[in-house]
């Protein structure tokens, strides 16, 4: 706290410019504007001179204090379309659109490993035991050592988590009261709620938008089509409903994924706009 007050003199000393902030001329021209007369005790008068010579001096510090604490920023946003930025320690974070994640890049490269993020993001976070990292949300917060998951803010005061591989802990932004989530696992919090509702079998392809690809295991076509409709904001339909289907597909062209399913699995589909 001393380093900090002695760094803010030093600041204050540095620009200060005699005459500048001249309390007599300031009560001068107070008398002008306000009319008061000769009955005002100077003793008053300097009182008030000092204290609006130190309302500058803190006015000054405020000023400073916040431009020491937002220079070292980075700002990240995303637009209409999906954004990848890799991070100075090797982590990759996928923002979908209209999304944005903020942190200092001093403090990065000293160690504290954090983000602020507004709106959905996927993350793959390179591994390092020392310096945990951490995403703080408007609802949630989420803390991890190294692993790749998955925090969707979109929907209005709810925060969900999903693990693709590894284990995060999920609390509330405020709160101390949170679960541990492992690979597949999903929770959803809402602003009213203490402490996060675990839903243990997430969706691999709820992350197809940031991958770029669809993963089935023995999974029911409708399943699997509810997946891609999902995707791509339509509604798919099968001929034939008792197929499963297994693999990885690529998420580019919806008439490609179609065709392929088709093909695959011996069955017609019909896309509803």
């Amino acid at each position: 706290m001393k380093d900090i007050e002695e760094e803010y003199l030093t600041f204050v000393v540095r620009h200060y410019k005699a005459h500048k902030y001249d309390p007599n001329k300031a009560f001068k021209k107070f008398k002008k504007i306000t009319g008061s007369n000769n009955n005002i005790k100077h003793k008053t008068l300097r009182i008030i001179s000092v204290a609006a010579s130190i309302a500058i001096i803190i006015g000054v510090l405020i000023v400073y204090n916040y431009y020491e604490k937002t220079k070292n920023l980075i700002v990240v946003a995303s637009a209409g379309q999906c954004k990848t930025v890799k991070l100075e320690d090797g982590s990759k974070i996928i923002l979908s659109p209209y999304s944005s994640f903020t942190y200092n890049i001093v403090e990065m490269e000293k160690g504290d490993r954090s983000v602020k993020l507004i709106g959905k993001a996927f993350f793959s976070i390179h591994h390092d035991e020392k310096h945990p990292f951490s995403v703080d949300g408007k609802v949630g917060k989420v803390k991890i050592l190294g692993t790749v998951f998955q925090v969707d803010e979109q929907n209005k005061n709810t925060s969900t988590v999903y693990v693709v591989s590894g284990k995060v802990y999920f609390s509330g932004l405020n709160s101390n009261k949170g679960v541990l989530l492992t690979k597949g696992m999903k929770a959803t919090l809402t602003g009213n709620k203490r402490k996060p509702l675990i839903v243990s079998s997430g969706n691999i392809n709820q992350t197809a938008w940031a991958t770029g690809v669809f993963k089935f295991n023995n999974t029911p076509i409708n399943e699997a089509l509810g997946d891609i409709s999902e995707y791509y904001h339509v509604n798919i339909i099968a001929s034939d409903t008792t197929k499963c289907i297994s693999g990885e597909f690529e998420a580019t062209n919806m008439n490609d994924v179609v065709d392929l399913l088709e093909s695959t699995l011996g069955i017609k589909i019909q896309i509803n706009k």
